[in-house]
């Protein structure tokens, strides 16, 4: 019951000492957000940069594929003309 007894009066003390440390954490918890919003930010325009890049890569090579296609279709048969 101690233990029980002592909590409250041991919390009410602290919390009256503890509001200078408590605005300390705040600004300090508001500049790791600010700064990982940044890093996010920078993540995700990152992520996009290299998604087009990847996009335009593939089309290029679509577009070579493309135009190398006749070198490489197979020969048509004349059966389905026939019947």
């Amino acid at each position: 019951m101690q233990a029980g007894t002592g909590s409250p009066a041991r919390g009410a003390s602290s919390s009256g000492s503890a509001s200078a440390p408590q605005v300390q954490d705040d600004s300090v918890f508001n500049h790791l957000a600010d700064e990982l919003t940044f890093v996010a930010d920078r993540k995700a325009e990152t992520q996009q940069a290299l998604m087009e890049d990847l996009v335009a890569a593939l089309r290029k090579e679509e577009k070579l594929l493309d135009a190398d296609a006749w070198k490489y279709a197979a020969p048509r048969s004349r059966r389905s003309d026939i019947s």
